[in-house]
């Protein structure tokens, strides 16, 4: 063994990174080197050690008004590991969620000067271009900048880079295609920008991990690994470990047996009005990647089910003195649920303001604009126009206003929005008035003038 330990900066986005109760496929990369014959002493370095923490619940949110300053980004690296991994995990890294090569290539030399890391394991790019910052061709130029970057801090500093996974297909098969095209050139492009002194040696991330759009098992939402995906990205990089650089006898074998995710019942489940309507309320599960969630009115045979992050869910939609119903789960993704907990019950209450009174909505070529009149006797803090896409289901979106109006805009034409609009006190927000459904782009364009 080495006098000196091999210093490593694993660096990536959240596939890289994890989720409370994760093992990483950082922790199976140490893991191997750990395991291996003759053993690698290896020291892993970087800016953090964690994990993301689960959601914090909170009470609902209003939309900012547009002079209201955004929040402050809560530390999104303080989650923890799974519970039956080695206490010895050297938890050292360089790897947030969201990251991409266009931030990264800016920060890397700073943290090569400071870390000094023999050896960065890079798995980047995959936000770059799902978020359209960045094409193919930019996204290579940029990788070739970090690469450079990470050379001006520690010239004889080695690489293995990863290639780009693919996700389950998500509104068509762009990206799939601008990723394969990505690989390709990645694959061309390394040899050439590689150096006897700083080599550089590509991993095979796709090809491990699924390597179609169609058949990503490693997944638990159609991209973040699972545990199995763990071992997928960890055995693509052991092999270019063992193969070009000579570490271990053999690269990860992937087990035929994967751990499971402890996935318990949550306990302690507390329902109680509130008020602004009815929260139900949990003792958070370790590791549970958010909960299932499933509520009724007393009396209902069916269930409305949903996904939530938080140990928490309020129902805001619902009058007062309304019983309601609730079970939840964990959950750790696709194929991997907990049991449903005992029915908890409990009973709404409401201290909100109404909905304002004469409410109207107007399509217009590029959105909507809505109206009402100002709600008298309440100390109204803000109103807020909800609406919702009935053409291609999606979010429930919001939009704050000071004012008796407010306007929408770059919404997709000939879709049809259902809008609603509530009152928001320092009770917290009114049940949503429903006042109508409109298609972009066409009917009114425009506030008739009896309306204004």
């Amino acid at each position: 063994m080495s006098p000196t330990p091999l210093k490593i900066m694993i660096v990536g986005d959240s596939i890289t990174h994890g989720e409370e109760g994760d093992y990483t496929w950082r922790y199976r990369v140490w893991e191997w080197f750990k395991n291996c014959v003759p053993e690698v002493d290896i020291k892993l370095v970087g800016p953090s050690i964690g994990t993301v923490p689960p959601q914090i619940p909170q009470a609902p949110q209003p939309p900012r008004l547009p002079w209201e300053k955004e929040p402050e980004d809560r530390d999104m690296t303080t989650g923890g590991y799974a519970k039956a991994a080695s206490k010895d995990f050297d938890k050292y890294h360089f790897s947030h969620t969201g990251m991409q090569v266009a931030q990264a290539k800016d920060r890397i030399k700073g943290y090569v000067e400071t870390y000094q890391p023999d050896m960065l394991l890079v798995m980047l790019g995959f936000n770059d271009m799902a978020w359209c910052v960045a094409g193919d061709e930019d996204t290579l130029e940029n990788t070739h900048t970090f690469i450079e970057n990470a050379r001006a801090a520690k010239p004889d500093i080695q690489f293995a880079i990863g290639n780009v996974l693919q996700r389950t297909h998500i509104h068509g098969d762009g990206l799939a295609k601008m990723t394969a095209k990505y690989n390709s050139k990645l694959h061309d492009a390394l040899p050439e920008w590689s150096k006897k002194s700083s080599r550089i040696e590509h991993v095979e991330i796709e090809r491990n991990y699924g390597f179609t759009p169609d058949e990503c098992k490693g997944t638990h939402d159609g991209l973040h690994p699972n545990e199995l995906g763990d071992f997928q990205i960890a055995k693509a990089f052991t092999e270019t470990l063992h193969r070009a650089y000579g570490y271990g006898s053999r690269p990860v074998k992937v087990p035929a047996h994967i751990p499971e995710r402890p996935l318990p019942v949550p306990s302690n489940i507390k329902v109680h009005g509130v008020s602004y309507g009815v929260q139900c309320s949990f003792d958070a599960v370790y590791g549970s990647r958010g909960y299932d969630v499933r509520q009724r009115m007393k009396g209902q045979d069916d269930w409305n089910e949903m996904h939530v992050g938080p140990n928490q869910v309020d129902n805001t939609f619902t009058g007062d003195d309304t019983e309601w119903e609730y079970q939840v789960r964990s959950t750790g993704g696709i194929g991997q649920k907990g049991q449903w907990s005992e029915t908890a019950r409990g009973q709404a209450r409401r201290e909100t303001a109404p909905a304002p009174p004469n409410a109207k909505v107007y399509a217009t070529p590029k959105g909507f604009e809505v109206s009402w009149d100002e709600l008298q006797g309440w100390d109204v803090d803000r109103y807020c126009v909800l609406y919702m896409d009935k053409t291609e289901p999606g979010f429930l979106c919001g939009k704050a206003a000071s004012g008796t109006s407010a306007e929408v805009d770059d919404l997709p034409k000939d879709h049809r929005f259902e809008v609603w609009v509530q009152t928001w006190t320092n009770k917290g927000p009114g049940v949503p008035a429903g006042i109508g459904m409109i298609v972009v782009g066409s009917g009114v364009f425009s506030r008739p003038a009896s309306a204004s």
